[in-house]
């Protein structure tokens, strides 16, 4: 029963349906949302059955797959014990059959060798075998300790170009990460600019100053000028000062800063001047 349905009882017929719990229960059970919900229950119950019964069916695969990883899981250790068993025989053989053991151990029988020859040449010497058989175990001795002493150099000079190839590798590899650490194009700087001062006569710069180095040419400040020009009389009894001549600053040449490798500028030779129209003299007068 909606709220506007119990909005038309009266105040007793409400009293009643109070008191009257049947009927209150039965008014309930047929409410709409009471219906829906109900319905929504019987939705999700039979949905959780259906997966129910769906992980029932799942269940012999799932006991498969649980055996299954088992075996895998038995596999597996398995063959971790026989890796670590060959691993350890590896080591061992690679120890033992190393190129530094092989050589100590040929160095060993050369040794060995170079002994036994000198006990049969003792033997010899003493008296105590005969010059036939001296000399075939003699000459068996001195082969194979003339062998092993060859093996030994032999395998002195490959472990030495062995290393020295190793060593080669590294320095190579060291010089390819420091050429690539150089190429790394250099950032902008915020400092002053260079300006590079070219030569005359096309010769290659031999001085880079920068616009805030000092210069190292002690350059003659000009005298003071004055408003008012001196008289003639006055500049013709100006001494003439006279500069000394040196491979960067010759004669004739008034600039204070020469650069390095420039040819020296001379000053052009004296020439008298001509005029356009020469005149001719005239004979004199008779």
């Amino acid at each position: 029963m909606s709220r506007d349905r119990f909005g038309i009882l009266s105040t007793r017929q409400l009293r009643d349906v109070l008191e009257d719990e049947e009927k209150l229960c039965r008014m309930v059970q047929l409410s709409p949302q009471l219906q829906t919900l109900q319905l929504e229950r019987e939705i999700i119950l039979a949905s959780n059955r259906k997966m129910a019964e769906d992980n029932l069916n799942l269940q012999p695969q799932l006991d498969d797959k649980k055996l299954h990883l088992a075996r895998k899981y038995q596999e597996l250790q398995e063959v971790t014990a026989v890796y670590e068993d060959k691993r350890t025989k590896l080591a061992a053989y690679l120890e033992r059959y190393s190129p530094k053991t092989a050589l100590e151990i040929l160095q060993r029988e050369a040794v060995k060798t170079e002994e036994e020859s000198e006990e049969i040449t003792d033997t010899f010497l003493a008296g105590k075998v005969s010059l036939e058989s001296f000399l075939e175990r003699f000459h068996r001795t001195r082969k194979v300790c003339h062998m092993r002493k060859t093996q030994v150099e032999k395998l002195q000079d490959l472990i030495k170009k062995d290393r020295k190839k190793n060593q080669q590798h590294v320095a190579h590899q060291r010089l390819e990460h420091r050429v690539a650490s150089h190429n790394v194009a250099p950032r902008p700087q915020n400092g002053p600019t260079a300006h590079r001062l070219y030569q005359r006569s096309g010769f290659v710069p031999a001085i880079e100053v920068t616009s805030q180095a000092a210069n190292p040419f002690s350059m003659p400040s000009p005298p003071p000028q004055s408003k008012n020009l001196p008289p003639l009389s006055s500049r013709e009894r100006q001494p003439v000062v006279s500069r000394p001549n040196t491979p960067f600053t010759p004669q004739g040449l008034r600039s204070g800063l020469r650069m390095l490798g420039q040819l020296p500028i001379w000053t052009p030779r004296p020439f008298k001047l001509q005029q356009a129209h020469p005149v001719q003299k005239q004979p004199p007068y008779r």
